[in-house]
């Protein structure tokens, strides 16, 4: 099971070296990220509140472009044994139309 989230990605940050501890190869990716969400206060008003951070992401995400997602994200146990989310799943949001699907629309006409 999973739980999804609505954020922006900035940038994607991978990091690849060789582990001092097993001599193994790694590579590891980090979304650099703005969750915005809807607090409510004791009166049920809303307000918006941003948090900036970095998020892990699944190998397959590591080529994803900045833009507005719904990530999935799933519990995984870190190499110091703690539960770390991780995205690992996205779904683009105001997809924009390619600058000439316009073009190509009236000429197919």
């Amino acid at each position: 099971m999973s739980n999804s989230q609505k954020l922006t990605i900035i940038a994607i940050n991978s990091r690849n070296g060789v582990s001092a501890k097993t001599g193994r190869p790694y590579s590891m990716h980090e979304a650099q990220c703005i969750l915005t969400e809807g607090v409510p206060d004791a009166n049920g008003v809303v307000s918006e509140q941003v948090k900036v951070g970095r998020v892990n992401v699944a190998d397959e995400l590591k080529d994803t472009t900045p833009g507005d997602y719904v990530a999935d994200f799933k519990l995984f146990v870190s190499r110091d044994g703690e539960l770390v989310a991780r995205i690992v799943g996205l779904k683009a949001l105001n997809v924009r139309p390619a600058a000439n699907a316009p073009k190509a629309q009236a000429a197919a006409s």
